[in-house]
């Protein structure tokens, strides 16, 4: 039997009749402040769990199946998430410093304001994920999909977007100024005057498109500045 206590209490929150947590099914689970670090839960299924603040450093959640699971608030500094399944998951408010995330589902996931520098999310599917006011401070992107995914006010100094799909992407007031963006797909990506390009880098040549130009008419909306 496996005890997971709490990081602010001590006390035992869930017993586990398992020799190991490779694999178990952990689904619905409340597991509020646990504490699961360098724990192997690969394989696992924590679909719609609650691991709200939980002490998730160094774990491993390879092919982890975590559709809709609440991370906010959550450390998973060090964490190996490749190939997991994170659709619709929350992260808002968790530290993802140095996280591996490669080959994971995020589409629809609510990582805004999160705080990932040094994170792989490579051939990562971001699809209509929410990033707003995230720090991506070196993050390697390559290969990712970004379609429709909200990066207002994004930080992404040394990111790499090489080869990335950012279509139809929301970039206003994101800084690009120093992000490799080479052969990346910015067809329909939304920008604002706020938003910090490359030196000499000419984002209307590959199809972005300015934010004012799309809100123009749109009632109750104004530009950005």
């Amino acid at each position: 039997m496996i005890e997971v206590r709490c990081r602010y209490s001590g006390e035992v929150i869930a017993e586990i009749t398992a020799e190991t947590l490779a694999g178990v099914d952990l689904r619905w689970a409340s597991l509020n402040g646990a504490v699961l670090a360098d724990q192997d839960l690969s394989g696992a299924t924590l679909q719609a769990a609650d691991l709200g603040g939980a002490d998730l450093r160094r774990v491993n959640l390879r092919g982890a199946y975590l559709r809709a699971a609440n991370f906010g608030g959550a450390d998973l500094t060090g964490a190996d998430l490749t190939d997991a399944d994170l659709q619709g998951a929350q992260l808002g408010g968790a530290v993802l410093e140095g996280v591996i995330l490669d080959g994971a589902n995020l589409n629809f996931a609510n990582l805004g304001g999160v705080f990932v520098p040094g994170g792989k999310l490579r051939r990562a599917s971001l699809r209509s994920a929410s990033l707003g006011g995230a720090d991506l401070t070196g993050c390697d992107l390559t290969g990712a999909d970004l379609t429709c995914a909200n990066l207002r006010g994004a930080t992404l100094w040394d990111a790499r977007f090489a080869e990335a799909r950012l279509c139809c992407a929301d970039l206003a007031a994101a800084n690009l100024s120093l992000v490799d963006l080479r052969g990346a797909d910015l067809r329909e990506a939304r920008y604002s005057t706020a938003t910090r390009w490359p030196e000499g880098f000419r984002p209307e040549r590959f199809g972005a498109v300015p934010h004012e130009v799309l809100t123009i008419g749109a009632a109750g909306h104004s530009p950005d500045a």
